[in-house]
């Protein structure tokens, strides 16, 4: 029993587990043949730097709130149908959702949304035993899980990288007409159902209307249960109940106790930094992101490589230079292109430099937790310092930290 809770747990579709491959295996593998191509030439990589920057741009100079449009601003039965979706799983902007559970240590859970686009929104999901990534689709007549990816606390934008979905098949979230009666199956052949739309439901920010949604699970076995979700009209998942066993022996119960409006998603990591009189001794500093909805993590982390930091640890990235891109491929890779100046600006001898270029390989692949760096020049070797040659799709291994080889 323990062991089928713990299953249905880690399948749980209220925005927080589970997730599909986004595209055909032949667009799959076309997407990873590009993104080869641009460790080969530099010409993809250059495009997608620039469409990843153009994509954080449009995000920044374009609210998170604009991105959400009320059912006025919107016309047409494909609009109006998206907006009844939406009102009940709202791609809300900066809001901490804090649940507390009862039956099980991996019922409390929080959730943040990272990247709000037009018809998606990126989910954290982290519980005391993982941290998962969702992004969910909103289509005409249903909100579908189409990614999942399950690791460490990160920040990419993985709408817009080659990451493929830890799992596969789509998983219906909610689906239209928002009526007792409708039906669909889950990616496991599971009846799912909205079993009731006139619910009050008691949320952190009052009662407010609510539905219920039902999925009938079956265990090996035979042994049936049941998965209650609760969402309350603009506040999304409320409160989901999972029921084991005939006469719901076990119960397992996570419920929203906060709802934190205008938050930021705190990251925390360890910056690797030189000291400043030897540039040879790494110094561990314990540091933070704080980022809001739809906040690129590459100029995070670019600001703080800018720091100035205490006496005794020096910076590690020169004024002028700026992270590209940055992202996480399948095979634990780090990929992070710089601007020229990281090379040309940067002030130290021969290993000086090389020690400088190991502390930022540090910084990132703890960060990930990465096996490798992937380090560039504006899409090419790094080969413009006049010390220290790395070859293009060189990959450089952590020297400290917890991924330290």
């Amino acid at each position: 029993m323990k062991k089928l809770l713990v299953s249905l747990l880690a399948s749980s579709v209220m925005l927080v587990a589970c997730g599909q491959k986004t595209q055909t295996e032949a667009e799959e593998q076309e997407k990873q043949e590009q993104v080869a191509d641009a460790q080969q030439t530099g010409e993809v990589a250059n495009k997608s730097a620039n469409d990843q920057s153009s994509q954080e741009n449009k995000d920044k100079e374009k609210s998170v709130e604009d991105v959400t449009q009320s059912p006025s601003e919107e016309s047409g039965d494909e609009s109006e149908a998206v907006n009844e979706l939406e009102q009940w799983v709202p791609k809300t902007p900066n809001v901490e959702r804090i649940y507390t559970g009862e039956g099980s240590e991996f019922a409390e859970f929080t959730t943040y949304p990272q990247f709000i686009h037009e018809d998606t929104v990126q989910i954290k999901r982290q519980n005391p035993g993982i941290t998962t990534y969702s992004i969910y689709e909103y289509r005409e007549d249903s909100i579908v899980e189409i990614f999942t990816h399950r690791g460490s606390l990160m920040r990419d934008d993985f709408a817009n990288t080659a990451k493929t979905s830890d799992s596969e098949g789509e998983e219906i979230v909610l689906k239209t007409p928002i009526e007792v009666g409708t039906q669909w199956e889950d990616r496991d052949g599971q009846s799912v159902e909205i079993t009731a739309t006139d619910l009050d439901l008691d949320t952190p920010e009052g009662m407010v209307k609510g539905i219920e949604v039902t999925t009938t699970t079956v265990d090996p076995e035979g042994h049936e249960g049941k998965i209650h979700r609760y969402y309350g009209k603009d506040i999304g998942l409320v409160k989901e109940v999972t029921e084991l066993g005939s006469d719901a022996e076990m119960t397992v119960t996570s419920t929203l106790t906060e709802y934190n409006t205008d938050t930021v998603e705190k990251i925390p990591f360890t910056l690797y930094a030189l000291d400043y009189q030897t540039l040879d001794q790494a110094i561990e500093i314990e540091m933070e992101f704080e980022l809001k909805t739809n906040d690129p993590i590459r100029l995070a982390l670019t600001d703080k490589l800018k720091e100035a930091l205490d006496n005794e640890a020096t910076n590690l990235l020169p004024d002028k230079a700026m992270i590209n891109y940055m992202y996480l491929d399948d095979d634990r890779i780090v990929h992070v292109d710089f601007s020229e100046e990281l090379a040309t600006e940067m002030q130290a001898g021969a290993s000086g430099e090389l020690e400088i270029l190991y502390r930022i390989v540090d910084t990132i692949a703890n960060l990930y937790y990465a096996e490798a760096v992937n380090l560039s020049l504006d899409g090419g070797a790094y080969d413009k310092g006049g010390h220290v040659h790395i070859d293009k799709n060189q990959l450089l291994y952590p020297t400290h930290g917890p991924m330290a080889q």
